[in-house]
């Protein structure tokens, strides 16, 4: 992952742990990203932060963790799932370089919903 990427998914994870401390969420339940890395070498770097900054809002490791990845590294799909029936979908493509790298996060907890697209 480039730094600007790096930093970018640092300061989301820091806002989601804010939400989640806050109660403002309640309880985590599933999250869903859409993420478009800008080098086809990235898609599985980046979907597995993504994995790492759900185990670290659902409060635990995965119990499982099924993975799809295109052959030629273009796409990364994982479906993640914590026994107290907690889930995460991750879904990293390449884009062209001069697109650049964005990232749409949907995490629904028991008490309300947070949208993050940049």
């Amino acid at each position: 992952m480039t730094t600007t990427q790096t930093d970018h998914l640092e300061q989301l994870d820091q806002a989601v742990r804010r939400a989640i401390d806050d109660g403002s969420l309640g309880t985590p339940r599933f999250a869903r990203f859409v993420a478009y890395s800008p080098l086809s070498g990235l898609t599985t770097i980046t979907a597995n932060r993504l994995a790492d900054m759900s185990e670290g809002w659902f409060g635990k490791p995965c119990a499982s963790r099924s993975t799809r990845r295109d052959p030629t590294g273009v796409s990364v799909t994982d479906l993640l799932k914590w026994p107290n029936g907690q889930g995460a979908l991750i879904v990293v493509s390449s884009t062209p370089k001069a697109t650049g790298a964005s990232i749409d996060l949907m995490l629904l907890g028991s008490h309300g919903v947070l949208y993050h697209e940049a």
